[in-house]
Parts: structure tokens; sequence; C-alpha cells
């Protein structure tokens, strides 16, 4: 499968974003993405980043990992977006 690979490398914090070519290879893409996931928390490190989770990630998010700062976050949201209309479905409910 095609992917992009971008990040900060010297500070170990990668993000591939897998470019599926048919459904077949998005859910290829969805399980490895999955198996990446629980080997990151196998090893103590966090599936959240400071680019939050997105849509399609999401499933992979445990609500035990929420970062210490979600209420803060929440709340300038709800300040800011009280309507959602920024990246709806993004924010984890």
């Amino acid at each position: 499968m095609k992917a992009a690979i971008f990040g900060h490398a010297a500070d170990m914090h990668l993000h591939v974003n897998i470019l599926p070519e048919n459904y077949d290879q998005y859910i290829k893409g969805m399980a490895l993405a999955e198996k990446w996931a629980d080997r990151v928390r196998a090893e103590n490190g966090g599936v959240v980043t400071e680019h939050g989770v997105g849509k399609i990630k999401k499933r992979f998010f445990k609500p035990s990992e929420l970062p210490q700062r979600m209420a803060a976050i929440l709340e300038l949201k709800q300040k800011f977006d009280p309507l959602g209309l920024w990246n709806p479905g993004n924010m984890i409910e």
C-alpha cells in the first residue's frame, strides 16, 4: 500500500497516512493502524498527539488516554464554536 510518512523525526514523532487505492486496502490499512496503536500503547507511547485524533483514527482512541487538559480544550471549543461547525466529528464526545 502507498503511504505518506511525515513528522518530527528527531523527536521520533512520525505520522503515517495510508493511501488506499480500494476498499480492500482501506480495511487492511485500518487493521495495520490499529495494530500500530496497540504497539505504541504497549511501549508506553501515546496515540493522541497535539494534532488530535481525527475522524478515521478516532476508533483507536481509548478514554483513559485523554490529555489532562481535555476539559480546557472542550471549554474553548464550546466558546469559539458553540454550533460545532468547525471540524465536525473530530472531537471526542
